[in-house]
């Protein structure tokens, strides 16, 4: 009986940390990631120089913007960090449910951008060029399926009202945030992660987080 006990629980530990992967060698605004392979998110580890994108795209027959990777093993993943845009790419498909554009020189993001995709579920634009103003909300907030929205390290000024009220994840860090919007957090229950640091708040009034009831991790 108790070797029985003994590989089950060993069964058990080698099951979880097969499951699930620690992400730490990003920023990611200072907080690590966790990857459950179970629910087949991809990883978010640049695939360059570790795929050769002439053999990938030679046996991958889905459509793939020129600008990116679109892995076979991942097919709702895009990969298209790391490569100097100045844009998201055009076309983007519409089984995209994971996009990471990444370490790019992207200053705006548009609804046209997005219009296509309804099932985006991870939005990665960590170290860009973003500002408040260049970034349309409705491209944002009809993205009813996104949790994970991350644009740390770039130049936003204030957080954005018009985000989806399904988001688990939220990462600002590393921006130049001096407000809240009014109503940002409006019916954000879901939302268990919050990162602003390294902006510029000086004050936070009375109900600038109204609506996060859920969120376990706040980082000022």
């Amino acid at each position: 009986m108790a070797f029985l006990c003994c590989t089950v629980l060993v069964l058990l530990c080698f099951f979880d940390s097969a499951s699930a992967t620690f992400i730490a060698d990003m920023d990611y605004g200072g907080v690590p990631l966790w990857i459950n392979r179970l629910l087949g998110e991809p990883s978010v580890l640049s695939l360059q120089g570790r795929m050769d994108s002439a053999w990938f795209r030679a046996n991958n027959h889905q459509a793939c913007p020129q600008q990116c990777d679109c892995p076979i093993q991942w097919p709702t993943a895009l990969y298209c960090d790391h490569r100097g845009l100045a844009d998201i790419p055009d076309r983007l498909p519409d089984r995209t449910q994971y996009l990471f554009l990444q370490c790019n020189n992207i200053s705006y993001l548009s609804f046209s951008f997005l219009a296509n995709i309804t099932g985006l579920r991870w939005l990665i634009l960590d170290h860009n060029q973003l500002q408040t103003d260049t970034l349309d909300q409705a491209a944002l907030q009809n993205q009813t399926q996104l949790c994970y929205f991350f644009a740390n390290h770039n130049r936003l000024s204030s957080v954005p009202s018009a985000l989806p009220v399904g988001l688990k994840q939220l990462r600002l860090a590393y921006n130049q945030i001096s407000s809240i919007s009014r109503g940002a957090f409006r019916n954000m229950h879901n939302l268990t992660l919050l990162l602003l640091q390294g902006n510029r708040l000086q004050t936070i009034k009375e109900g600038d987080l109204k609506g996060g009831v859920m969120c376990h991790f706040l980082s000022l």
